[in-house]
């Protein structure tokens, strides 16, 4: 028999008080901002991320920006790719930083284009951030994300970018921070004692 135990989320675990405000010199009140936390390696596949993020309508959001916060060894073939796809210019490339929901709460949207995960923890850091979701669908991602925002079919970047727009306009039907309950901390141990009090 398999017991499903969603994972624990302690949102006080993140002491925003601690953030340097340097840290958040990139970004302007002015420009809306999409953004992923993610290695740079295969899995995470943010060359679709970049690919989708070059499809959308300029009509729509001429102040659009792109932030990744991550580094690894795709990081040179990535920044090619944003020049070769014209928008370099428009992403903020952040290697680290310890402070990634004082970030969050800078943005508009969170995306994730990776191509398996295992939980996916980052997902609801973004929802504890307030931000809306937009991920490909696979693994678990679709359930963790719940009603926070919205899945599209791997490797379908039109409609990734379409989605991009559509969210953006309708940021506050995904603002649903009660989803995080189904992740409580003490809940997540609750379940487990109680697997291990079967057991014996």
């Amino acid at each position: 028999k398999i017991s499903i135990i969603e994972y624990g989320f302690k949102k006080n675990f993140y002491n925003l008080n601690l953030i340097n405000n340097e840290e958040l010199n990139y970004f302007n009140p002015n420009d809306i901002y999409i953004g992923t936390v993610a290695r740079l390696v295969p899995q995470k596949r943010i060359d679709l991320l970049i690919d989708s993020f070059s499809k959308v309508d300029a009509k729509y959001f001429e102040n659009l920006k792109l932030v990744i916060v991550g580094k690894g060894i795709l990081e040179n073939q990535l920044k090619r790719l944003s020049n070769e796809k014209g928008v370099f210019d428009n992403i903020i490339w952040i290697n680290y930083t310890e402070n990634v929901i004082a970030h969050m709460k800078k943005w508009d949207l969170f995306c994730l284009t990776s191509e398996y995960e295992g939980f996916g923890l980052v997902l609801l850091e973004a929802i504890s951030a307030g931000l809306p979701i937009l991920a490909m669908d696979k693994s678990s991602i679709k359930k963790i994300i719940g009603p926070c925002g919205e899945v599209v079919k791997f490797g379908d970047c039109l409609t990734f970018s379409e989605k991009i727009v559509e969210i953006l306009k309708n940021k506050n039907k995904y603002l649903n921070k009660n989803h995080l309950k189904n992740f409580d901390f003490k809940r997540n141990i609750l379940k487990h004692s109680l697997i291990y009090k079967k057991k014996n």
